[in-house]
């Protein structure tokens, strides 16, 4: 009898780990955990993986980025392998370039445009909206920073940007000048200031003096501009300066005489040359005139009647001229009779000074009460018809006009053909 020895061999444990799978271009090496040692490790795709066919071990910093399929093989009586995928991600670039020096007072800026790596990133800092930068209300070194990536890829860069505070600048009053010289009155708060001054001007002094001193060659007006500068920002202002031959005087225009009905306040509509110095006053009859230095003032408590006013314009040197304008103010008249006999002369009652009182009513009765007449606004349009467009015959009638609500008037009116 033979007798026949089978020896069973146990399967080899070829599992291993790679913990996590997934890796960045920029991490140290990683060796995985093995169940079983004396294998050996391989990659596909074979080229582009840095590993080392013994440990395992991998090198993501040396390595393209990409995936890869890695095989461990056990030999011997009972060979065995195990497969596992990685991958390799290139580390996200966040590079960016600030730019120069900005004002507070510049528009929003789009950040996207600074970046010079990966885009798709945010950004972060004191003034971001969204992918743009508002500088408004900021002032110094603001520090922005923009994040790409993510997990271990994750990259982040972060610069300042210098947003500089706008400075003032007051280039002074608009003046006229009784002549061909002037002093600059400029102001600023902080910087260095400068001035503009166009064809036809010519300065004595430092251009940067807020106070310098201008002559002109030919009479007329002119724009100058003082420009402040702080850093990244600019601020410029304007002022004109109106200069007038003493030989040629001033203008003056009290406006077109007015009429008024009833009310007793209008506004002056004067006019002079731009800069002077000018004054209303009461020459006759009664008002009281709010703003005495402005030719467009208004005027209140006019007296029935006329009423002249006085408009003078004065400038240094230059003469002193004037001019006088009339408010005539008449009173609410309502005549007792009239004629709508068709011959164009007093064919209508007209009530003076009614255009005062556009929300009016008035009614009108014949001697037996009857309502003749009725208009609510009257305007002056009863022509001696009723109602309903007959003639009236000639006879005394009786009115009630309602001015407001408490100014009513009564009385009698004759028509007579």
């Amino acid at each position: 009898m033979d007798v026949v020895s089978v020896t069973f061999l146990e399967p080899a444990d070829a599992s291993f780990t790679y913990w996590p799978s997934s890796f960045c271009s920029n991490e140290t090496a990683v060796t995985p955990s093995v169940a079983n040692g004396g294998g050996l490790f391989s990659s596909q795709p074979a080229t582009g993986l840095s590993i080392d066919e013994s440990t395992g071990s991998i090198n993501p910093s040396t390595s393209s980025p990409g995936s890869y399929s890695i095989t461990y093989q056990l030999t011997g009586p009972c060979p065995a392998s195990a497969t596992q995928t990685i991958s390799i991600t290139a580390r996200a670039n966040a590079a960016w370039t600030a730019r120069p020096s900005i004002c507070a007072t510049s528009s929003a800026i789009a950040l996207g445009a600074l970046v010079t790596g990966d885009q798709g990133g945010t950004w972060t800092g004191t003034g971001v909206i969204g992918n743009n930068f508002d500088p408004s209300g900021h002032v110094g070194m603001i520090e922005l920073t923009y994040t790409v990536g993510n997990g271990a890829c994750l990259a982040q860069q972060s610069h300042n940007i210098e947003v500089g505070m706008a400075p003032t600048a007051n280039a002074g009053t608009d003046a006229t000048v009784c002549g061909d010289e002037v002093v600059l009155s400029a102001s600023m708060n902080v910087g260095n200031g400068v001035w503009s001054i166009p064809f036809g001007l010519v300065s004595y002094g430092d251009l940067n003096s807020p106070g310098l001193e201008i002559h002109s060659s030919d009479f007329g007006r002119y724009n100058l501009y003082w420009t402040v500068t702080l850093g990244p920002c600019t601020t410029v202002d304007t002022v004109a300066i109106n200069f007038i031959d003493p030989d040629m005087g001033l203008t003056v225009d009290a406006g077109q005489d007015q009429e008024l009905d009833v009310v007793n306040t209008t506004r002056f509509e004067g006019s002079a040359t731009p800069g002077a110095n000018t004054n209303w006053w009461l020459l006759s009859g009664s008002g009281t005139i709010l703003q005495p230095s402005d030719t467009n003032s208004a005027v209140e408590e006019l007296a029935i009647g006329e009423n002249y006013f006085v408009l003078t314009v004065s400038l240094g040197q230059c003469a002193s001229i004037s001019d006088t304008m009339l408010i005539r103010v008449n009173d609410l008249f309502i005549p007792q009779g009239f004629s709508p006999n068709g011959d164009g002369v007093n064919d209508r009652w007209e009530v003076t000074g009614i255009g005062a009182f556009p929300e009016n009513t008035l009614k009108v009765f014949n001697r037996w009460g009857q309502l003749v007449f009725e208009s609510y606004g009257y305007e002056n349009e009863w022509d001696g018809r009723a109602l309903f467009g007959r003639d009236l015959p000639d006879a005394t009638y009786f009115y009630v006009l309602n001015l407001t609500s408490d100014r009513t008037y009564n009385g009698h009116v004759i028509l007579k053909r």
